[in-house]
């Protein structure tokens, strides 16, 4: 292994004298030169765009960092003044964008948009765009995040297509992501809120192939910690029929509190049709939309990582309606139950003592008290 070198370079090329193989026939003297190039770069341009009611910007900047593996530059953007940049990245590094507003004056509140603000530098570069939407007063904001996943016959997929995706939200604008494969873009939305993601102007695969669109989750309730959904095309036969099977969930707990389980927490089911294994992360209240094809028996389901709970407290499941195994058909809707169980070795209620009980204890603890004070003074005295 070469060591790894910074500030964009790359080595590139290694040639040894005499050139190998040769034969040693008395004494050698040889030489191995290293050369070093600068990289494939690319340019990574950051578009900014103030929308909303941007009456309410006052002054500053809005300022954004473009954060790659060897290079990273931060963009203050003054609206009206600046709103693009450019920065050159070596192809092929993993890049991240993130936005600083505590340096906007803003007579409200800044929800910002990034797209993407998760991608590999490809050939041709990259564009960023940056949307800050001034909402009026205060709002509590959190972050969704969306990625981009293509899977299955590769070689239906075109590397270049773009695949729009539509985030609304009740109270923000709805927001159209456009994202390659491996590409993740973020916008805030209003913390709390119930959003759906649709996928629209799906492109079309190469040759005899389709993309089977699978939204996870296709609706979701954002907390203020934030949520991330993933839109997954699998590339399959176009001959293949498809049907979208819409995926609810729901936890039984009757002893809310106790068990320590907390509503909203993700809980991850894993499901077998037609010999593909689908991994569905939801939290109550959400929706999943997997296409699969019509006609496959959908064999077995089980848990995957679920919430913590408090000792002795257990999950039972997943239950699903229709139950385990059953067959994809038109206009299937699947629901999935988990219910929260305590288990026999687990904590037990005190029970409760009546008032002779208590007064039997009471003089129980107090002689053992006096029996205790007697055997020191015992003590005492033959020492």
């Amino acid at each position: 292994a070469w060591p790894t070198l910074s500030g964009g370079y790359s080595w590139y090329s290694h040639v040894g004298t005499p050139t190998s193989p040769f034969t040693v026939a008395g004494p050698v003297s040889a030489e191995m030169a290293h050369d070093i190039q600068l990289a494939t770069v690319e340019e990574v341009t950051v578009t900014k765009t103030l929308t909303g009611d941007t009456t309410l910007y006052q002054s500053g900047t809005f300022d954004v960092t473009v954060t790659c593996a060897t290079v990273s530059q931060t963009f203050p953007f003054t609206p009206g003044v600046t709103m693009s940049g450019q920065m050159f990245v070596p192809q092929g590094e993993l890049c991240t964008v993130s936005e600083h507003t505590g340096n906007a004056v803003v007579n409200g509140t800044s929800r910002k948009t990034i797209e993407p603000y998760l991608f590999v530098v490809g050939s041709g570069g990259q564009l960023v765009s940056v949307e800050n939407e001034l909402l009026a007063g205060a709002v509590s904001l959190a972050p969704l995040s969306v990625r981009k996943e293509v899977t299955g016959v590769m070689a239906g997929h075109d590397p270049t297509s773009v695949f729009e995706i539509d985030v609304q939200c009740p109270g923000v604008s709805p927001i159209t992501f456009y994202l390659l494969n491996g590409q993740s873009g973020v916008t805030d939305v209003v913390a709390g809120s119930t959003c759906t993601i649709t996928e629209s102007n799906m492109p079309s695969a190469l040759g005899s192939y389709q993309y089977a669109a699978n939204l996870i989750p296709s609706q979701m309730d954002v907390p203020a910690a934030g949520r991330n959904a993933r839109v997954v095309n699998e590339v399959l036969a176009s001959s293949v029929t498809l049907q979208a099977v819409t995926f609810g969930i729901s936890v039984v707990d009757v002893l809310a509190g106790p068990s320590g389980y907390v509503p909203g927490s993700i809980l991850n089911t894993t499901l077998v049709c037609g010999g593909v294994t689908y991994n569905i992360p939801m939290a109550e209240g959400d929706q999943v939309i997997l296409s699969i094809p019509v006609g496959a028996q959908c064999t077995s389901a089980s848990a995957g990582a679920l919430p913590p709970l408090n000792f002795g407290y257990y999950f039972s499941g997943p239950v699903m309606t229709p139950s385990v195994p059953f067959a994809v058909s038109p206009g299937l809707t699947v629901a999935i139950q988990y219910t929260v169980n305590r288990s026999a070795s687990g904590p037990m209620p005190i029970p409760a003592l009546d008032a002779r009980a208590l007064l039997l204890l009471m003089g129980l603890l107090s002689g053992l008290a006096f029996w205790q004070r007697q055997r020191r003074s015992s003590v005492r005295k033959q020492g």
